[in-house]
């Protein structure tokens, strides 16, 4: 499947704006989206771009932007007939972050620290060579351009941003929200050159991107996926955010084809050491994102045991899918029921263990944590 969904508010006299964009369901490996709202459980239908269900209108404080206009489905452009969208490429300037109210001296010295995280090369040798949204092509050849020594340097870079961050992001809204992304590579940047890139030339300095997981897997390239995303996490720390999937777990992605490609692009030993790597920095990313406290995101869902925000941030990182509790399973492997219809709990047909939740769970925890809205991939 494939979407990507963008949110947008503006802080007037109380209020917020929201957008968001959500791409068509595709081949298995595109990226994905999905989105929950507290009045309907159900996955959004296809071609549907809306925050909420089409029969029930916004909850209050949840709007669209009201430069937004619902258009169809697209018959030409970079991505053809797959988007049904929002306009979000002529977002504003404007209500953009509000200070956190830290003294000088707090501030003065987290931009110094900042800047002493951020002064790795590799960083830029990555963005300069994989953010190219419109001049991106496979490499003729498989070999992948960096060693284990520049991706072990990346990954403990992020990781000390990642060890600093809470299990549950705050973010601010305006902010693009990204689903499944799986190693497609050339669909994340159809996305960055049809919506915007976060690069200082495009919309990085007032707009958030925030991903949902599953960044490696099943596509061709896994590792242009996820070593750019760290990049980026590295160069804009404090406005691109990525959360953990399922497969972002070495039993994984060890069976659909990560650790394959490591060991084809960059050699059995190299390429077995940046799979352990790359796995190892997977056991620090957060596991759900706030936006505005009144939109939380996460990869798969609430399962049987999620009723309040507190238990995701009381999850204690690194942790492994071995280690980790029933929550944990739920928040990376629940799905909701197929249709509104479907209320309760019932058994998931991704595995033994594992369930889906109906509209009455979605409406009792957004109800129980003053949430308007559930995102998620998976």
């Amino acid at each position: 499947s494939a979407a990507l969904a963008a949110a947008t508010a503006r802080h007037n006299n109380g209020e917020s704006d929201k957008e968001s964009v959500e791409r068509d369901r595709g081949a298995e490996a595109s990226p994905s989206g999905k989105s929950l709202t507290s009045s309907s459980a159900g996955v959004l239908p296809s071609k549907t771009a809306l925050v909420t269900s089409s029969s029930h209108p916004p909850p209050v404080g949840v709007r669209l932007h009201h430069r937004a206009v619902v258009v169809a489905a697209e018959s030409g452009g970079a991505l053809g007939g797959l988007v049904r969208q929002l306009s979000i490429d002529q977002f504003e300037n404007e209500g953009r972050r509000v200070s956190h109210g830290t003294p000088d001296s707090a501030s003065a010295a987290r931009r110094l620290l900042d800047r002493q995280m951020s002064i790795s090369g590799v960083q830029k040798k990555v963005l300069s060579h994989l953010l190219k949204p419109r001049g991106w092509k496979p490499p003729v050849k498989r070999q992948f351009f960096m060693e284990y020594n520049e991706i072990a340097e990346l990954c403990d870079t992020a990781e000390r941003w990642f060890a600093r961050e809470p299990s549950v992001l705050q973010i601010k809204a305006p902010v693009k929200i990204f689903g499944d992304l799986h190693g497609q590579f050339g669909d994340l940047m159809r996305l960055f050159d049809e919506y915007g890139s976060p690069s200082t030339a495009g919309d990085i300095t007032y707009i958030d991107y925030l991903f949902l997981g599953d960044y490696v897997d099943r596509g061709q390239h896994s590792l242009e996926t996820i070593t750019l995303l760290l990049a980026l996490k590295i160069e804009y720390p404090n406005n691109v955010h990525l959360i953990r999937g399922n497969h972002e777990a070495a039993d994984i992605n060890a069976l659909f084809g990560f650790r394959i490609e490591c060991i084809e692009r960059m050699g059995e030993k190299e390429g077995i050491w940046a799979w352990q790597r790359i796995n190892s920095l997977f056991n620090w990313l957060p596991l759900a994102a706030l936006i505005e406290k009144k939109i939380i995101c996460m990869h798969g869902g609430i399962g049987r045991s999620i009723n309040h925000v507190e238990q995701i941030e009381a999850l204690q990182r690194p942790i492994t899918m071995e280690a980790g509790s029933v929550v944990l399973m739920d928040l990376l492997w629940s799905d909701p029921t197929e249709n509104d219809s479907v209320e309760g709990l019932r058994p998931n047909a991704r595995g033994p263990g594992l369930v889906t939740f109906g509209p009455d769970r979605v409406m009792e925890f957004c109800k129980n944590n003053d949430l308007q809205l559930i995102v998620r991939a998976h």
